[in-house]
């Protein structure tokens, strides 16, 4: 062929800078070599200068086919054929021979016409017309022909003859029979190779696909022109935002019941269930249905995409190239192989254990640090800014923006930081690869965008907060990340297009060569001077394509927020499904307007592993709305269940399918009862008046494997035995913090006013000779001095609600001072002999534990004032029962004291306490 017919025609193939570049970085690089040729300069000037300009004007007429839609598959052929028979003469003259023979390139393309008879025999799934091209037609498409010349790209090897006096034996050692674009790209004097645009494809999908927002996508052309892999992408963001319209209709009409059942005419009312209006039982049975329906559906979809998914690999394998060995090139699998597979392995395990697993824990422990501080800084902002300053209600969000661009920012660093780690676990195999980097990339994700929000839903219990970060973190995310993907790219590349064009015509070559490149350099100087920039040249500016695994991160997060937090949030799936018919264009633009071109590969099963993922959060799922239903009261109102054993039991089998055994009387078993009723449990519900010890464990067997109490306290479970068969151990705090709360002031103002003692006078008809001004009088809450025996989250709800009895002051006594306690409250820490002693009211609400057992005894009684009240809502075993039977016996040490709980419960009948009028 003639090279001076195609010395204009772009380039399929390019370096970043461009072809000619290729040829004056050749001329002047020789860095690269040095190692190999160190007194062969003139032997290496004539490699770089010779062969590569060779190869170069062979890329340049192997270019030219690939974007030549004209040629039928023959012309093509032939065209490709006698180019490199061509190519394969000139460089055996400079001393190299080129691995293709003759039966090699026509096995090739044998192989690949044989696909016309296995080929796509239907019509287009969008147009119902035939596909133009190749198996269908003989007509390649720039996809097929690009993929033909890359794989003859990387297949190239040099073979040198030594015996031959006219080769150059040091390019023995120095290329070898490694592929001869691999071995230049290692030595960068190739930086990038990468397939350039047919702007008459890419035009057709501008307008049919980037254009048109609302209508559907044209898979077929997406597969032809940019591969399968793509193409599969786009098919599952697809089907997935068409089912999302399923829960997206379901959440508007559970968000909107209420309006839709007042704009029922009245004349319809009598075929209506009546449903009262203010009641919430119908919101709860709806939002118990609804989380099925969102199980269902999640398990449906993806069971369905498996099927779709297998029909697009089926229907677009045909429109790639086979893989065919050109040079029947074997490897040597010897033992020495298999012992440097198991060190390779070995190392693997130790860098993993060693580097990766820590820096893992360190970063997700950063970002709970940080995610911490973040809500104490929201607590501080809405308390002194929005309440005592006064700032707009709309502000408390701030803090939650700023979450969310931090947990946006993290994800950002740590992707960066998992390729880092899983490259340098050197995997061999691809697949093994992309599949660890997926469990690195998806647990981090996983718990940095939703610990935030299991932290709020299962430890804060407020609702509220949930709904607002989460609408907060999904839209931020989407914003963020489409302005990512498409608008910051764009603006980059156009201001490096640019930059690019202004050096252009700046440049200067200094290029110096011998008289023999004399004619080629003025001519390269010329081009320099007179033209713009190439085709190759303004596509090396633009972003290089790697992966769709950017894409489909984004969407098994977003899927986590749609299913994880159902119940508190039902529009999720209309943001997800607003946010991906935008993400479907923006996805487009960014394709055709913003990255190069990547070349056609055909789908890995990493997608296989994507949708696994997708499996794994529709199971979480399960167990994230069921344990929502029991923390906001809906599967109680739904149920009718009052007893709080009874919702989370029910709330655990709707999560799984277990037996239960539950007690059906309203009395306590006895221990024989317990003790036989354990037998071949796995799991165990308790309450405080249930022993749990070895005794039990022992009965149980060893099947069991968690117990939960159904109470704050523990103290009746052994825990080091339950370590030591390692079995779990489950209590409920702060369930009962505002009941308790509230029962403490109750039983506050009942001692203080002595409410018991004047209904017990009443009842004995003692008020008659006794009455007088100050008869049963009591004390007041307000300037009195309230000591706190203990300040956890009890005490802190407890003060909350003593602000509005105007208390002289609060003090409190706990193992570490608590200056986010005392900047809330205004109370102050003291010791606990000076609270004893100061303080007019002494509430009790410490835990129990060796350390606290009796704290409260005779020593301590002796310390209050003689008209102070004792009450105890935390443990009976804080206070010596017996020392406190004296204490108030005698009348001098304290006044009164209200138990709401006993050293001994049920309490016994002949306690000395039950004899008192002051308790």
């Amino acid at each position: 062929m003639d090279e001076n017919r195609f010395g204009n025609d772009e380039q399929s193939i390019h370096r970043s800078t461009s072809m000619d570049s290729i040829v004056s970085s050749c001329s002047n690089t020789t860095d690269g070599f040095q190692s190999a040729t160190n007194s062969n300069e003139n032997l290496l000037q004539h490699f770089q200068c010779y062969i590569m300009r060779r190869n170069r004007s062979f890329i340049r007429r192997l270019s030219s086919h690939a974007l030549n839609a004209t040629s039928d598959f023959d012309t093509f052929k032939r065209w490709v054929y006698q180019d490199l028979e061509k190519h394969r003469l000139q460089l055996k003259e400079a001393g190299a021979n080129l691995f293709y023979r003759n039966e090699t390139s026509e096995q090739f393309f044998e192989a690949y016409l044989q696909l016309a008879s296995n080929g796509l025999k239907h019509s287009n799934s969008e147009t119902c017309e035939p596909s133009p091209y190749f198996p269908c037609t003989l007509t390649c498409s720039s996809l097929q022909r690009q993929t033909i010349i890359h794989n003859i790209l990387q297949e190239w090897r040099f073979e040198i003859d030594e015996s031959d006096p006219t080769s150059f034996p040091i390019l023995s050692s120095y290329i070898g029979e490694v592929p001869i674009i691999e071995k230049l790209i290692k030595v960068q004097l190739i930086q990038k190779v990468f397939p350039l645009h047919h702007e008459d494809d890419l035009d057709d999908l501008k307008e049919s696909w980037v254009c048109k927002f609302l209508s559907s996508q044209p898979l077929d052309t997406i597969a032809s022109y940019f591969g399968s892999s793509i193409a599969i992408y786009f098919a599952f963001i697809d089907f997935y935002t068409k089912w999302l319209l399923y829960p997206t209709f379901f959440g508007l009409f559970l968000v909107h019941f209420h309006l839709i059942l007042s704009l029922i005419p009245e004349f319809f009312h009598k075929w209506i269930p009546t449903i009262s209006i203010e009641s919430n039982l119908a919101d709860d049975i709806l939002l118990f249905v609804f989380i099925i329906a969102m199980i269902i559906w999640a398990s449906v979809m993806l069971q369905k995409w498996k099927i779709r998914c297998k029909h697009f690999v089926d229907r677009w394998k045909c429109l790639l190239p086979p893989k065919v060995d050109h040079f029947n090139y074997e490897e040597d699998h010897t033992l020495g192989d298999n012992v440097n597979e198991e060190h390779s392995s070995l190392n693997r395990m130790v860098f993993r254990y060693c580097v990766t697993f820590p820096i893992i824990g360190i970063s997700l422990a950063i970002t709970f640090a940080v995610m911490f501080n973040i809500f104490n800084f929201q607590t501080w902002w809405d308390s002194e800014l929005i309440d005592n300053q006064s700032y707009p209600s709309w502000t408390r969000f701030v803090p939650k923006v700023m979450l969310a661009l931090i947990i946006n920012g993290s994800n950002f660093i740590y992707y960066y930081m998992a390729v880092w780690l899983n490259d340098k676990e050197q995997y061999s195999n691809s697949e093994v690869r992309e599949n660890n980097l997926i469990n690195k990339l998806v647990l981090f994700q996983f718990l940095n965008s939703f610990l935030p929000l299991l932290y709020i839903a299962f430890y804060l219990t407020d609702v509220a907060k949930l709904q607002e970060q989460l609408t907060t973190q999904l839209i931020t995310r989407q914003v963020i990340g489409n302005f990512n993907e498409a608008v910051w790219p764009f603006v980059k590349e156009s201001y490096r297009i640019a930059t690019r064009k202004m050096q252009h015509r700046d440049r200067q070559p200094s290029m110096k060569c011998d008289e023999q490149q004399s004619t080629e350099n003025n001519r390269t100087k010329a081009s320099y001077e007179t033209d713009d920039l190439s085709k190759g040249e303004l596509e090396s500016c633009m972003y290089c394509y790697e992966s769709t695994f950017d894409d489909y991160l984004e969407l098994v997060v977003q899927f986590g927020y749609v299913m994880l937090f159902a119940p508190v949030f039902p529009l999720a799936a209309l943001c997800a499904f607003l946010n991906n018919l935008i993400e479907i264009r923006s996805d487009a633009f960014k394709l055709c307007y913003v990255f190069q071109r990547p070349f056609g590969n055909e789908p890995s099963r990493a997608v296989d592993e994507w949708t696994r993922v997708l499996g794994y959060l529709s199971v979480a799922a399960i167990a994230t709305n069921c344990g929502l239903m029991v923390i906001t009261g809906h599967i109680n109102r739904v149920f009718g269940l009052s007893h709080s054993t009874h919702v989370i039991l029910t709330g655990v089998a709707i999560e799984d399918k277990f037996t239960m055994d539950m007690w059906p009387q309203p009395n306590d078993m006895s221990r024989s009862q317990l003790l036989e009723r354990v037998k071949g449990k796995s799991a165990i519900f308790c309450t405080l008046v249930d022993k749990i010890d070895s005794e039990l464990l022992d009965a149980a067997g060893t099947q069991l494997k968690t117990i939960s109490t159904l109470s704050v306290g523990y103290d009746h479970i052994d825990i080091g035995e339950c370590h030591k068969r390692g079995i779990v151990v489950g209590n409920t705090p702060d369930v009962l913090t505002d009941a308790v709360a509230e029962l403490t002031i109750g039983l506050l103002l009942a001692t203080l006013r002595r409410f018991f003692e004047a209904h017990k006078a009443l009842l004995e008809k003692r008020w008659l000779p006794g009455w007088g001004h100050f008869f049963m009088c009591g004390g007041m809450v307000k300037d009195s001095v309230v000591g706190f025996v203990g300040a956890g989250r009890i005490g802190s709800s407890i003060m909350d609600r003593l602000k509005a009895f105007k208390p002289k002051q609060i003090l409190y006594n706990t193992r570490t001072r608590q200056m986010p306690l005392e900047d809330e409250h205004g109370c102050r820490h003291v010791g606990l002999s000076d609270l004893l002693s100061q303080s007019d009211i002494v509430i009790v609400c410490c835990s129990l534990n060796p350390s606290t057992k009796h704290l409260l005894g005779r020593e301590q009684f002796r310390l209050m004032k003689p008209n102070s009240i004792l009450i105890n809502t935390s443990r009976g075993a804080v206070v010596d029962q017996r020392a406190l039977y004296e204490a108030l016996k005698s009348g001098t040490t304290i006044s009164a004291a209200g138990l709401d709980v006993m050293e001994v419960e049920p309490m016994p009948l002949d306690d000395p306490l039950l004899t008192l009028d002051n308790v």
